[in-house]
């Protein structure tokens, strides 16, 4: 055991090693993850309302919590001290928090900062650490396991969604004003699909656009569905295949510097918005028919959205922690912005002969593919931000923190330094005190 003090924060890394830590204070956000299945013969219910003992409430658990701690070493051995724990922080797999009140949480290190104040405290270490809290279970099993498992839930879902709008134009092609305004909301949403997604650019996915507005709705519903997914998937894979380009779908840039937010699903976040847009019903409050249509071909639409981003996703190369999980809590956090809006939308159709079954694919597919983004994220590397203590010259910062590197490729390390902190020229040779460094480890 490292003993560090008598705090009330008790973390246990990867490997074993147990830290006593002491903090001045924490908390946590978290969201609870769930969802209903109405009931059509009682009544109808929502994601955010659970009442009906006859309604099928699938509880997925809680949301993994998210933690910001503020670990206080002081003393003589403040730098050897926490310079094991950072070694520590470092380790690849999950690791154990226990908590003040005596909750052990099951966590992942995201990254962490590192500040020594040389004037006010002259023997005290400060390293905030962010922490997210994750299943206590291995999932899935293995890489491979795991990637054929979410293309497999993800074609499935995309093949219903297909044949359930098949199945309604093949129902109402005899109500020719019914008719029409199916194919009215159709291409409302393939329009929305085509705006959303023009900035990819590429010409065999123009191609298929034009190919599926020129089909014939009623002869060929399934089809056009089918290939407005290859569409979607097409371009969700430009996501991860143009990591280094200048492509709006580059990953790059998968976490805005600004915000710390998941830039990655910008595109599908205004896609998804574009069809909550199009589904709330204008005027009366009493759904019509082609209302309900109009729900079932944007429900359509979303799904497989959901479904190619998360097939997407799980197959991209990520440099850090902090990356994946963002990636993974935004893809999350669409889906279930998405079903709970949809579900209310459904929650209005007051004759229950005309209601909508919502196949839960969806919700398996994202789950199984975060899942998986989660489980690798502990091979990758944690993002360390060290608050420089005095000048240092960027050769002296490659020295210290990329020693192995360096020596086998000094000026592609200090290429590597200079780019994941966006140094400018002026800064090359000397970054004043105080500037915050971020180092990979």
């Amino acid at each position: 055991m490292v003993d560090i003090g008598t705090g009330g924060v008790t973390w246990t890394s990867p490997q074993g090693k147990i830290f006593d830590l002491k903090v001045t204070e924490y908390g946590h956000k978290r969201k609870h993850v769930g969802t209903v299945k109405e009931n059509p013969k009682t009544k109808k219910s929502t994601t955010k309302k659970i009442t009906d003992s006859n309604d099928t409430f699938s509880d997925l658990g809680m949301a993994g919590r998210d933690l910001t701690l503020n670990f206080l070493f002081i003393g003589e051995k403040h730098v050897t001290e926490s310079d094991s724990f950072e070694a520590a922080l470092c380790e690849i797999g999950k690791s154990k928090l226990l908590l003040p009140e005596g909750e052990e949480l099951t966590v992942n290190v995201i990254d962490f900062s590192t500040t020594r104040d040389l004037i006010k405290n002259i023997n005290s270490t400060v390293i905030s650490v962010n922490f997210h809290e994750t299943s206590k279970t291995t999932y899935p099993q293995s890489k491979k396991s795991g990637k054929k498992n979410v293309k497999a839930a993800a074609e499935k879902t995309k093949t219903i969604s297909a044949q359930n709008i098949a199945d309604t134009v093949s129902n109402i092609q005899s109500d020719t004003g019914r008719m029409q305004k199916f194919t009215a909301s159709y291409s409302k949403m393939m329009n929305n699909v085509s705006s959303a997604l023009s900035v990819a650019n590429n010409v065999s996915l123009n191609s298929i656009m034009t190919d599926i507005m020129g089909q014939d709705l009623m002869s060929n519903a399934f089809t056009m569905t089918s290939q407005l997914q290859i569409v979607m998937s097409k371009a969700a894979t430009l996501a991860t295949n143009v990591k280094n380009g200048f492509s709006d779908f580059s990953l790059s840039s998968i976490i805005d510097s600004a915000t710390g937010a998941s830039s990655v699903l910008g595109t599908w976040q205004g896609l998804i918005s574009s069809f909550m847009a199009a589904t709330r019903p204008t005027g009366t409050t009493t759904l019509q028919k082609s209302d309900i249509d109009n729900i079932l071909i944007n429900d359509s639409a979303a799904s497989s959205a959901l479904a190619a981003i998360s097939e997407s996703v799980v197959n991209a190369d990520y440099t850090t922690r902090k990356e994946a999980v963002e990636v993974a809590k935004g893809l999350e956090e669409l889906e279930r912005t998405w079903t709970e809006f949809i579900e209310e939308q459904i929650s209005n159709i007051d004759d229950l002969n005309n209601t909508i079954i919502r196949d839960s694919g969806i919700n398996e597919v994202v789950s199984s593919a975060c899942g998986e983004i989660l489980n690798n994220s502990y091979e990758l590397k944690v993002e360390k931000t060290i608050v420089l203590s005095e000048d240092k010259t960027l050769l002296e910062i490659a020295l210290e923190n990329y020693p192995e590197q360096f020596k086998e490729n000094p000026d592609e390390t200090l290429l590597y330094l200079r780019n994941t902190n966006n140094i400018e020229d002026e800064d090359f040779f000397l970054l004043q005190r105080g500037s915050e460094v971020k180092i990979y480890v």
